[in-house]
This record gives C-alpha cells, structure tokens and sequence, in this order.
C-alpha cells in the first residue's frame, strides 16, 4: 500500500519553530492554553507521560509538543479533537514499534518533516537539557503517537 503524502512540509516546520521560538513567555502561555482547549485528550496524554520525567527533560517535551501542534495549526483545514480511543491505539502501536531511537525510522512517518524536527529537538548537540536514552526514548514515543494522531486527524478530501 502507498504511504500517504504527509501534510507538513519541512518548510512550514521550520517556520514554525523558529516563529514559536521567539514568542513571549506570555504567548507560550496562551498556545499551552489553547492546546488545553484544541486538543485537550492529547495534550492531558502528552503531559501525564512527560511530567514523570526530571522538569528539565519535562520542559523540552513539553516545547516540542506545542510546536508540533502549532505546526497542524498551520493546516488550511482545523485538525479535528484527536479521541482516547485513537491515542491508546497509536501508544500501543508505537510502543510496540519503537524499542530505541532510530533516525531511520522517520520516513516511515505519516509525518517525516514533523518527526525529524521532534527528533533534532531531543537529539541536539550543546543543548542545555541532555536527555537520558530512557528519557529519549520517553519522549520520541510520546510525541510520535501525537504525531500520528494528528495527522490521522486531519480532514481527507471526500472523493
């Protein structure tokens, strides 16, 4: 079966990340309340596995999952509220799948622009936060299954 076009392209990763990264402290705040609102079954997932973490690697999954979202929000058509019942499913897939990190298995992404921005997050040298391989495999998990859930989310064209 062919994969899927992805709906992110690397370009309008990039500018949103750079554009999240210098917003106010302020503004971070309102995105982390829109998301409550938005998308509020997938961000409680994202925040009840990434806040067991130590608050610094915590804070970094926390930044990057609210890139990733800001990034659907780009999207002409309104990703819709990703439910329970989806997340489970994708977390179980995931977990599965995933047993490390492995920068190959980003192209097999429904959203390789996406994932390769969460994995150069996690992964970047001189970072001040330096994630344990746990840690690492914590998070690239968690923000893969919101990923994939995002897109999943995503309004197709009716045919």
């Amino acid at each position: 079966m062919p994969r899927e076009v992805p709906f992110i392209s690397q370009v309008v990763m990039e500018q949103t990340y750079q554009s999240v990264g210098s917003l106010t402290g302020t503004e971070i705040g309102e995105i982390q309340k829109r998301a409550q609102k938005t998308q509020p079954a997938l961000t409680r997932f994202v925040y009840d596995h990434v806040l067991v973490l130590r608050e610094d690697s915590a804070g970094v999954g926390i930044y990057v999952y609210h890139v990733i979202l800001e990034t659907f929000g780009t999207l002409k058509s309104r990703v819709r509220e990703v439910k329970p019942k989806h997340i489970a499913g994708a977390w179980e897939t995931l977990r599965k799948e995933i047993h490390s990190v492995r920068e190959d298995d980003i192209e097999a992404s429904p959203e390789p622009a996406v994932l390769r921005y969460a994995f150069d997050a996690l992964t970047e040298d001189g970072d001040d936060v330096v994630l344990s391989e746990e840690e690492l495999e914590i998070l690239y998990a968690v923000l893969g299954t919101a990923i994939e859930c995002l897109h999943n989310a995503y309004p197709r064209k009716q045919i």
